[in-house]
C-alpha cells in the first residue's frame, strides 16, 4: 500500500553625508506569524565581509537617505536592495509573499494585508489567488524578456543585496534590528522573478487590482433551463438569463486609494519664473505612508553612466520619480478609466461556455494552488502522524522548495537503516519493520518540522522517543504526535 504525506503546509533633501558603509558579497539571488508595526527601524550602516562578486559604497545624510555608489549596473542594484532591507526588511519580505501568492501559507487564509495599498486589503485568501492567476508563469517570462541587459543586471544585484541583509541577519547580526519579523519563516531569500512580480504588480493599480475581489470570488452561474414556449401564445417570454455578476455585486471603487481615492500635484517652471538659468519642477505626491507602495528615497551612482536622485516603492530598484544632471519627472494620478468593460453571451445551458460570432467557446481551465497555513502552522508534514502496516510504501511530497525528509538519529527501530532526501527531491520508503519512526526535514527541523510514523500495533521504541532531545518546537511538535498512539496501541 502507498501512502502520499506532504511535507510543507505550506518594503529629496540632499544633506551632508553622514555616514558611510561598504558592501561587497559574493554572487547567488537565492530562493517567505504574527502583526508587525511598518514604522521602519533605523540602524546604523553596517559593513558586511568582503567578497568580489557584488561591490558598492553606502553613504547616508544625517537624516538616512542613501546614496549608493558602484562601479556597475549589478554593483548599484546590490547596494539599494541591501540599504531597503536594512530599512525596510519586515515590510518588503511580507511584500514578497503578497506577490508570491503565498500570504495564506504562513500568515492563514483569512487575515488581511496590515496596511492599504493599490490593491487595498483583501483577505490572505483573495490576494494569493488574485496574483497567482494574474502575475502567472508566462506573464513573467514574457515581461522579463522584454527587459534591457542594463535592468536585468540591476535586478540580480538588487536580488543579491536583499539577500546578503537577510543572510547576515539571520546570522545574528545587524543587533536587535527588524525584532518583529527577524525569526519569522517567511522572511527568506528572494530570486529575481519576486524583484519582476513587484514591478508588475505596480503596472495593476487603476487597473486590475480594482477588481482583485471579484476575480478571487469569481463563480459560474447555475445552467439555465431552455426556455419553454407555449403552443397557444403567438409570442414567447425569453427565460432570464442569469449571471454569476448580478447575483450581489459589490462594485470596485474604480481608482487607486479606495473610496477616498488619492491624488499628486506637479508644478513646472520655467526660466521666467525661476529667475535662473534652470526651469525647476515641483512633485508633491500624495501617496501610501505604510506598506510596500510608500515611497524609498535613494540617490544612485555609476561613475560616467549614472547619477540620478528620487524615489522608489519598495522592492523595485528603479527611481520612480527624480531627477538627474539634466532632466527631473513626477507623475500624478489620473482618474482615466484604462479598461473597458464587455459582456460575453453565456451559451445555453452550459455556463462555461460563451458565444463568440454564433458558436460557443469553451472557457480554458487553469488549475490555482493556493497553500493555505492550518492550526500547526506552515512548516508541517500533512498528516504530521500516520500509521501503516508493515510493507506499506510512504511518497513524501515537497510542496515548497528547500524541504526534504529524513531518519531522525536514533529514533527509528533497531536495524532499520537511515535515509535521506535530496532538497525538492519527491522520496518514496518502503517500511518493513515494525515500530515508531521519526522524520524531519532537515533545514526546518528547528521550527518543528517533523512527523512520526507508527508502522504495525505495538512500537516497541516509544520510550527512547520520549526522552530523546530535539529542538523545543520539535519537542512540542512530536508530543502532539504521540498522543495520537491509544494506550490499546501499544500494549501487548
Amino acid at each position: 500500500m502507498t501512502h502520499p504525506i506532504r511535507r510543507g503546509a505550506l518594503p529629496l533633501s540632499l544633506l551632508a553625508l553622514a555616514t558611510a558603509a561598504a558592501l561587497t558579497a559574493c554572487g547567488g539571488g537565492g530562493g517567505g506569524g504574527s502583526g508587525f508595526a511598518f514604522f521602519p527601524t533605523p540602524t546604523p550602516p553596517s559593513n558586511p565581509p568582503a567578497d568580489s562578486t557584488y561591490k558598492a559604497e553606502i553613504r547616508r545624510t544625517a537624516m538616512g537617505v542613501p546614496h549608493i555608489k558602484a562601479d556597475n549596473w549589478p554593483g548599484v542594484g546590490y547596494g539599494y536592495g541591501y540599504a531597503q532591507a536594512e530599512d525596510d526588511l519586515c515590510t518588503m519580505a511580507d511584500s514578497f509573499l503578497t506577490y508570491r501568492g503565498e500570504r495564506s501559507q504562513y500568515l492563514g487564509a483569512d487575515a488581511t494585508l496590515l496596511a492599504s495599498s493599490t490593491i487595498g486589503m483583501p483577505k490572505n485568501i483573495e490576494s494569493d489567488f488574485f496574483h497567482r492567476h494574474v502575475i502567472s508563469g508566462d506573464v513573467l517570462k514574457k515581461m522579463i524578456d522584454a527587459q534591457p541587459d542594463n535592468l536585468k543586471k540591476l535586478v540580480e544585484g538588487f536580488a543579491a543585496g536583499y539577500n546578503r541583509y537577510v543572510r547576515d541577519l539571520k546570522a545574528g547580526g545587524a543587533g536587535g534590528a527588524h525584532e518583529a519579523c527577524r525569526n519569522e519563516a517567511w522572511v527568506q531569500p528572494i530570486g529575481t522573478d519576486d524583484i519582476y512580480r513587484r514591478m508588475y504588480a505596480a503596472n495593476l493599480a487603476g487597473g486590475y487590482s480594482n477588481f482583485l475581489a471579484n476575480i478571487a470570488a469569481a463563480t459560474a452561474p447555475a445552467p439555465v433551463a431552455p426556455t419553454k414556449v407555449s403552443a397557444r401564445s403567438g409570442t414567447g417570454r425569453k427565460a432570464p438569463v442569469q449571471l454569476a455578476a448580478l447575483r450581489k455585486l459589490d462594485l470596485p471603487e474604480l481608482q487607486v486609494g479606495g473610496h477616498e481615492g488619492v491624488g499628486s500635484n506637479m508644478i513646472g517652471f520655467g526660466t521666467a519664473a525661476t529667475g535662473e538659468a534652470s526651469p525647476l519642477l515641483f512633485g508633491n505626491p500624495h501617496w501610501y505612508w505604510r506598506g510596500p507602495d510608500r515611497f524609498y528615497q535613494a540617490q544612485l551612482t555609476i561613475p560616467g553612466e549614472l547619477d540620478i536622485s528620487g524615489t522608489s516603492f519598495l522592492g523595485i530598484p528603479v527611481i520612480l520619480i527624480g531627477f538627474n544632471d539634466n532632466i527631473a519627472w513626477s507623475h500624478t494620478v489620473s482618474t482615466a478609466r484604462r479598461f473597458g468593460f464587455y459582456q460575453l453571451k453565456l451559451a445555453s445551458g452550459d455556463p462555461t461556455s460563451y458565444m463568440r460570432d454564433g458558436a460557443a467557446v469553451k472557457m480554458q481551465a487553469s488549475d490555482i494552488t493556493v497553500k493555505v497555513k492550518g492550526a500547526d502552522g506552515a512548516m508541517v508534514f500533512e498528516p504530521g502522524f500516520l500509521k501503516i502496516a508493515p510493507g506499506d510504501t510512504v511518497t513524501f511530497i515537497p510542496t515548497d522548495k528547500s524541504h526534504n525528509v529524513e531518519t531522525f538519529k536514533g529514533l527509528i527501530p533497531d536495524g532499520v537503516p537511515e535515509f535521506k532526501s535530496r532538497p525538492s527531491e519527491q522520496y518514496q520508503a518502503k517500511f518493513d519493520i515494525p515500530g515508531a519512526y521519526v522524520l524531519k526535514c532537515t533545514p526546518h527541523v528547528g521550527m518543528g518540522m517533523v512527523a512520526l510514523i507508527q508502522v504495525g500495533d505495538n512500537p516497541a521504541n516509544l520510550d527512547a522517543i520520549k526522552i530523546a532531545k530535539v529542538p523545543n518546537m520539535a519537542r512540542k511538535r512530536l508530543d502532539a504526535d504521540l498522543a495520537q498512539i491509544t494506550p490499546a496501541q501499544i500494549t501487548q
